[in-house]
C-alpha cells in the first residue's frame, strides 16, 4: 500500500498489540516500510470492535495509554511520523468530562492528533467534544455511525481530519457478492460485467505499461552472441 499510494499512509494499530514495548516494536517496523503514522486506541487488549452493540466496555487506564503514546513518539525516527490517540470514553458511556480528561493526558504524552469516537447516530456528542477541546491540538473523527453529516460540517466544527474508515472494504464485499451471485444465476462470465472493472483497468492499476516499456528497453541485454 505504501508503495502504491502517493500520499502518507495512516495505519490503525488497534491497541498497539500489547504494552508500550510492543508499540516501540510496531512503530519501528511500520516506519521501515514507509508508513506515515499510526492510530492507537485506549480499548483494552485484545481489541473488541467499538461498533459492536451490547458489550460492556472497559478501557485501558489513562496512564498505560499515555505510556504507549510516549513510547511511540520516542521510537519514531522521522519527524513527520504522526501518532493519533483514539479516545473511546464516549462509547464506553464515561461522558464528556472523562473524554476531555483523557484527551489532555494523551496530548501531554505527545500525541499529534486526538481522535474522538462515537456510536451515536448523530454527531452531537463529537461536536460537543470539539467545542470543549477547541484548538489545543488537531482532531480526527470517523463518522461511520452518524452518516448524514458532511465532511464540510465536521471541518466547520473544528475537525482537521475526517476518515471514511471502512467504506472501501464494505463496497468491495458488496461488489464481490453481486458478481458471484450473477455468475451463479446466469452461469456465464458476461453476467459479472456490470459488477466488475475491465482487465484494462486492472492492468492500468498494476502499471503494466511501465513494466512493458522497461521490458522493451532492456530486451536482449545480457544475452550472449
Amino acid at each position: 500500500i505504501c508503495d502504491s499510494a502517493a500520499i502518507p499512509t495512516l495505519v490503525d494499530v488497534d491497541t498497539g498489540y500489547g504494552n508500550a514495548m510492543n508499540v516501540v516494536r510496531l512503530v519501528k517496523a511500520y516506519e521501515r516500510v514507509g508508513v506515515g503514522g499510526i492510530c492507537i486506541e485506549d480499548n483494552l487488549y485484545p481489541k473488541r470492535c467499538s461498533l459492536w452493540e451490547g458489550m460492556e466496555r472497559t478501557l485501558e487506564t489513562t496512564e498505560e495509554m499515555a505510556a504507549k503514546l510516549r513510547a511511540a513518539k520516542d521510537a519514531q525516527l522521522s519527524p513527520d511520523f504522526i501518532v493519533v490517540a483514539r479516545i473511546e470514553a464516549l462509547i464506553a458511556g464515561l461522558g464528556q468530562d472523562e473524554a476531555i480528561r483523557r484527551a489532555v493526558a494523551y496530548d501531554d504524552a505527545g500525541a499529534d492528533v486526538i481522535m474522538i469516537h462515537s456510536t451515536q447516530s448523530t454527531p452531537d456528542e463529537v461536536f460537543e467534544f470539539a467545542r470543549r477541546w477547541g484548538t489545543r491540538s488537531p482532531m480526527l473523527v470517523v463518522p461511520t455511525k452518524f452518516k448524514e453529516v458532511t465532511a464540510e460540517e465536521l471541518h466547520g466544527a473544528g475537525f482537521k481530519f475526517v476518515v471514511f474508515a471502512n467504506h472501501g472494504l464494505r463496497g468491495a464485499i458488496k461488489g464481490m457478492k453481486d458478481a458471484f451471485e450473477a455468475l451463479v444465476r446466469e452461469r456465464k462470465t458476461a453476467a459479472a460485467d456490470p459488477h466488475i472493472v475491465s482487465l484494462d483497468e486492472v492492468y492500468r492499476l498494476e502499471g503494466v505499461d511501465a513494466f512493458q516499456a522497461e521490458e522493451k528497453k532492456y530486451a536482449g541485454e545480457g544475452e550472449e552472441d
